[in-house]
């Protein structure tokens, strides 16, 4: 595998006509079983709130900017994230320039396989300590959150590895076998090494780290239903207090603020990307009272759902 300058720029290149191909309009899609997430912006996109999934994020265009309380982690062009934990995160996405929009690709992984990977690669050689590891063969400098979210320079390997899975995305009849082979792959060469090292402490799996990513995935699976606490804790087999304590060590909110979160970043995305007036968009995540959805809405991005709209350039002011 070629690690030279000209290498990674042509499969730089390869990712991004694929992806402009596969996005040919703004917008985020969910291919192949919902795994792989792309994400293409012609505008400056924020999410205040972005609730995040064990993945690993590629940018291919433009600068990916992560914040988690009083912490900043820029990602660029080539470069990847390694998202390690559900907390809640502000992302700024933007465009390379006119004509070159924002590009990314995410691979999600589930949490105990990726975990079980880390715990299987022999120890590396412990960089320094801090926020900010110096240059380690095959990986370049990168730098960790406080939540355990990697940034670092992604190796030929590896976009090598996300060109396979975008391949695979074109051939419908083997994408559902190809492409979980493709993410395993992406998953084992991100972990591998100081990154593993580095994510380590935050993926450590607690006693009730399984059952709380299952009610997570419930959660994101039933977010517009009404959300009975004690039935969800009942249904991964847990105490309700001891449910709230574990649920709350994992993602820093309790259930009801994160299903609330959920449900305000879905009716963003449907007025966003659907077009969807506040009203509709309300519906579609699950609300019953118009004014209610405005409230909640206004306390969590600041502004109510029209003038987000107009702030984002997508509404005119009336």
């Amino acid at each position: 595998m070629l690690d030279t300058t000209s290498g990674i720029t042509a499969l730089m290149d390869t990712l991004r006509q694929r992806l402009l191909k596969l996005a040919p309009s703004q917008g985020r899609a969910r291919i192949a079983n919902e795994r792989i997430l792309i994400n293409r912006y012609d505008q400056e996109r924020v999410s205040p709130h972005s609730l995040g999934r064990p993945s690993l994020c590629l940018v291919v265009q433009g600068e990916k900017t992560m914040s988690s309380a009083d912490e900043t982690l820029p990602c660029g062009e080539g470069e990847f994230l390694a998202f390690c934990s559900v907390r809640p995160r502000a992302v700024h996405m933007k465009p390379a320039g006119k004509g070159r929009p924002f590009l990314s690709i995410t691979a999600e992984f589930d949490r105990m396989e990726a975990s079980r990977m880390v715990d299987a690669i022999a120890d590396p050689v412990s960089p320094a300590g801090g926020s900010s590891f110096d240059a380690i063969e095959g990986y370049g400098a990168f730098y960790k959150l406080g939540d355990g979210t990697v940034a670092a320079p992604a190796s030929a390997n590896l976009l090598s590895a996300f060109n396979r899975l975008l391949a695979a995305t074109e051939n419908p009849d083997y994408v559902h076998v190809l492409a979980p082979q493709c993410i395993k792959e992406i998953t084992q060469i991100g972990m591998a090494g100081p990154l593993g090292l580095a994510v380590r402490d935050s993926w450590a799996v607690s006693l009730h780290s399984g059952e709380i990513a299952d009610a997570i995935s419930w959660m994101r699976h039933n977010c517009t239903a009404t959300l009975d606490v004690a039935e969800l804790a009942s249904r991964v087999g847990m105490g309700l207090s001891t449910f709230h304590r574990h649920f709350k060590e994992e993602t820093t909110l309790s259930p009801l603020q994160f299903h609330k979160v959920l449900r305000l970043n879905a009716a963003r995305r449907h007025m966003l990307q659907d077009g969807q007036s506040s009203s509709e968009a309300a519906a579609a995540a699950g609300y019953k009272s118009s004014a209610q959805f405005c409230r909640d809405y206004a306390r969590m991005f600041g502004v109510p759902p029209h003038r987000d709209m107009v702030q984002s350039g997508l509404w005119r002011q009336s």
